[in-house]
């Protein structure tokens, strides 16, 4: 090699010198330029997927603001207006408020032992209500809204559908006593749906809502039955956050949210698998 050397010519040295040199100045280029991309993409990735979280998670927190605002509403009314003495004028608020809102299946005061006190609807089925998750809850905890996993129990025996039961301790008046009892708002759960069908979250991406205890409060795909268990463990796993994952053999990005004035967290899985797959060609090139 020293022999090799030393008989080149001044010009082959520093040709051969140039051509070194170049060609590592084109390794340095190229790995800095694959760096850069890279990074770039991972910071173009997350902050998409965050913007489109957060339109996802505005979306339902304001559905959610604006069924507590009907039930402030409601519950000041209920104050202000003696059951006993305004029954007529009450019950007339209970039932504007179900009527105006699509999604509103029934607007219900109920005394602290169960009995109906007035309400939109006043077919409510059997007593038995005292055993209910979210009559119990309402009662443990005054200071908050129950929001329930939806369930095909409406309090009106004349609905079958799936609903979702809102409540809350509330103070009432009657005969000049204000007395503490369970406003219960139930809501048609295909609106909860909807709100997630305009976003496009790529192939296989979806969005799971699940209550505090894991359990699946709504998924957009189709049959809960598709959820890949990917999404579940992850979501068991981490609490909150965004981060990327490897979801049904693609790459995805996951936010995890949680729902303000609920028990709920919202976890979104947009699929970034072209991006990725891009990367992985600029590197190997």
């Amino acid at each position: 090699m020293k022999r090799f050397i030393r008989n080149l010519s001044i010009r082959q040295s520093i040709l051969i010198s140039t051509l070194c040199i170049v060609s590592i100045v084109l390794l340095v280029t190229s790995a800095t330029y694959s760096y850069v991309f890279s990074v770039r993409a991972d910071a173009l990735v997350e902050r998409q997927s965050r913007e489109l979280n957060k339109q996802i998670v505005l979306n339902y927190e304001n559905y959610i603001n604006s069924v507590i605002e009907t039930a402030n509403s409601i519950q000041a009314a209920s104050l202000n207006l003696d059951v006993a003495r305004e029954y007529g004028r009450l019950q007339e608020v209970y039932r504007f408020n179900a009527e105006i809102k699509k999604d509103v299946v029934a607007v219900i005061l109920l005394r602290d032992s169960g009995e109906l006190v007035l309400g939109s609807e006043t077919d409510i089925g059997p007593v038995g209500r005292i055993d209910e998750i979210w009559f119990r809850s309402a009662l443990q905890k005054r200071e908050i809204f129950y929001f329930s996993a939806p369930h095909m129990n409406s309090i009106t025996s004349q609905r079958k559908e799936e609903v979702i039961s809102v409540s809350k301790a509330v103070e009432y008046t009657e005969n000049g006593v204000k007395k503490v009892g369970v406003l219960l708002i139930e809501l048609n759960f295909r609106t909860i749906g909807g709100l997630a069908d305009k976003m496009n979250l790529g192939a296989g991406g979806h969005i799971l809502i699940v209550n505090d205890d894991d359990s699946i409060v709504y998924s957009s795909l189709p049959q809960y039955g598709r959820i890949p268990s990917e999404s579940m463990a992850i979501t068991k796993q981490r609490y909150f956050g965004g981060f990327k994952a490897k979801i049904n053999h693609s790459e995805m990005y996951v936010n995890i949210n949680t729902l303000s004035h609920t028990r709920w967290r919202i976890v979104s899985v947009t699929n970034i698998d072209d991006i990725a797959k891009t990367k992985q060609q600029m590197v190997a090139l």
